[in-house]
């Protein structure tokens, strides 16, 4: 699948998003996280969100009970969403599992990677991962972006104009 631009992800969560492999990657951790509640506010409801959300750290996940988690189908509700946070600490068979599972995912399985992929990495798990998953990449914003991005999010969050100035001043 292509890279995401958020303009364009928000679009996709907006139009009834597919469930499948969200790869939500990194250094702007604060529009990853935003994307990430995003993608979670899509497809559970409040009402049973306790029995059909998992949230699990990549370096303290056993690939055996990873493996568990994702297999288990959604309890009465459409979907299951499961969370892996640092997702570049799962262990290589952790790694073959998410790539399996992004492959082939099973049916009203949402499984949302986050995290930061290391710099320079060339390792195989990251680019099959984009292939496969609805991947957006988050890259830390300058300081000349951030005017322009308050204004954006003034306008699409509030309904607010945010004149240049102002977003300048905060």
């Amino acid at each position: 699948m292509p890279l995401l631009t958020p303009a364009r992800f928000d679009r996709l969560l907006a139009d009834g998003p597919p469930a499948g492999v969200y790869f939500l990657h990194g250094a702007e951790e604060h529009l990853r996280e935003a994307a990430v509640h995003r993608v979670i506010a899509a497809f559970l409801d409040d009402s049973t969100r306790d029995f059909n959300f998992d949230q699990l750290r990549g370096g303290d996940v056993a690939p055996e009970a990873l493996a568990s988690i994702i297999a288990t189908p959604p309890m009465m509700a459409k979907h299951r969403v499961v969370l892996i946070r640092d997702m570049q600490g799962l262990t290589p068979k952790g790694r073959d599992l998410v790539e399996a599972t992004a492959g082939a995912p099973p049916p009203g399985l949402v499984l949302i990677l986050t995290g930061q992929k290391p710099s320079g990495s060339r390792a195989k798990f990251y680019t099959n991962l984009q292939k496969a998953a609805h991947t957006v990449e988050f890259p830390q914003l300058e300081l000349n972006d951030l005017p322009g991005w308050l204004m954006e999010r003034a306008t699409v969050d509030y309904g607010l104009e945010l004149e240049l100035d102002a977003a300048r001043a905060l």
